[in-house]
């Protein structure tokens, strides 16, 4: 089926709704995985991507933001998925736009 397909089923059934990505958008700002912003219309998302065998470390930093979200002390994205599709680990989260450098150095002092 292919990464791209296997990962908006992924998203469709993790969601409940139909994902059809019109948009995918590679993102800097890392050196280990691949980042994209994946997006249906208005919907949009973050995407991590790694070989599969770094499945274990998506599967980390989903429980790393779980426990985040869940002491109320910064805002963190919402994990929608994981998994492996087509050889490669993924983790979809909430796709959270930064847009001003004030945003990221208050999020950066929350930390």
């Amino acid at each position: 089926m292919g990464l791209w397909k296997e990962l908006a089923a992924a998203v469709s059934q993790a969601t409940g709704r139909p994902f059809n990505f019109e948009l995918r958008e590679g993102l800097s700002g890392g050196c280990i995985n691949s980042a994209f912003r994946i997006c249906d219309g208005d919907f949009c998302l973050f995407v991590k991507i790694n070989s599969a065998e770094h499945q274990a470390t998506f599967e980390a930093e989903q429980a790393g933001l779980l426990a985040l979200s869940t002491s109320g002390a910064i805002r963190v994205p919402a994990v929608i998925v994981s998994g492996v599709a087509a050889g490669q680990a993924f983790l979809v989260t909430e796709y959270i736009r930064m847009s001003a450098v004030g945003e990221a150095a208050q999020f950066g002092h929350q930390l």
